[in-house]
């Protein structure tokens, strides 16, 4: 009984994302089955956020975060799979891929 409770539970905790000298700090939920939440929290004062891929593409990132974000503002993008093992966000015009 306590197996499944502990199980649950972990699921619940985000798994915090740092890539080195990111100008965002982000973390990742899992919704349950079908669906998880990226979070990222802008580091720098000015940045453009661009387009985002999960799982190299095999996995479907919502739109609506895109534009320009300044310190502090957090960012939500809604990955469409519960799994996600790496995933990369256009920030200034360069690539940056995490790793939670």
């Amino acid at each position: 009984m306590i197996k499944p409770f502990i199980a649950a539970m972990f699921c619940l905790l985000p798994a915090l994302a740092y890539a080195e000298d990111s100008p965002l700090r982000c973390s990742t939920s899992v919704w349950g089955e079908y669906g998880s939440e990226i979070d990222c929290a802008v580091a720098v004062d000015k940045a453009t956020i661009g387009n985002a891929t999960i799982n190299r593409g095999n996995c479907h990132a919502s739109a609506g975060y895109q534009g320009e974000h300044k310190f502090g503002d957090t960012i939500v993008i809604l990955a469409g799979c519960a799994n996600v093992l790496e995933f990369s966000i256009e920030v200034n015009g360069e690539t940056v891929t995490f790793s939670p």
